[in-house]
């Protein structure tokens, strides 16, 4: 029985250390892609449709509110459309989400390319770096196979990208990120230049 016990304890101990442990070693090998600028790499840790399904409703939200539909709308009426509204969002959409984008936002904080431009003075990883796990732990929130963290940890809240991993596979993945709200507006301000207000 006494065996039996330490058996169940260390089998505890073990998966309580992988639970808190792993989606740090996740979070660093997105870093290190990032360092890296290896788009190969940061593919790999990041599933981009679930991506997608968390940048879009903010985007729309953010639109809603420049357009002033928002207010005509009410604000539960609002967020039902800027959750079933993808669509809307599809105009800028295939800009972000590939990885040579996702890795100006993860390194730089905002986007340069030919069709789109959206600055910030932050990044999530600025030049690829984490600071330390250390700090990503302390403001980590743990659930049930998701992981979140606000980057950079220095930053004001209202300045950090709240960053969601999960297990997918066996992996830990990048799944969604919470932008500021001024980066949001850029993007709304270019959604409305694309389909109008």
């Amino acid at each position: 029985m006494t065996r039996r016990l330490i058996g169940l304890t260390i089998v505890f101990v073990l998966g309580a250390a992988w639970f808190a442990v792993s989606p740090l070693i996740g979070l660093s090998r997105l870093a290190n892609a990032v360092a890296a600028r290896n788009t190969s790499a940061l593919d790999q840790r990041v599933d981009f449709a679930r991506l997608g399904r968390s940048l879009a409703p903010q985007i729309v939200w953010a639109y809603l509110n420049k357009t002033g539909r928002a207010k005509m709308l009410g604000r539960n009426a609002s967020a039902l459309i800027a959750g079933g509204s993808a669509s809307i969002a599809d105009a800028i959409l295939g800009d972000l989400l590939n990885p040579e984008a996702m890795l100006q936002l993860l390194d730089s904080g905002g986007w340069d390319t030919a069709d789109l431009r959206v600055q910030n003075a932050l990044a999530p990883f600025p030049k690829g770096d984490l600071k330390s796990l250390w700090e990503a732990f302390q403001s980590a929130e743990y659930g049930l196979g998701n992981f979140y963290v606000s980057l950079p940890a220095s930053a004001v809240p209202a300045e950090q990208y709240r960053i969601r991993l999960q297990v997918l596979q066996w992996n830990w993945k990048l799944v969604a990120i919470d932008l500021p709200q001024h980066v949001r507006d850029q993007l709304a301000d270019e959604l409305i230049k694309r389909v109008g207000s």
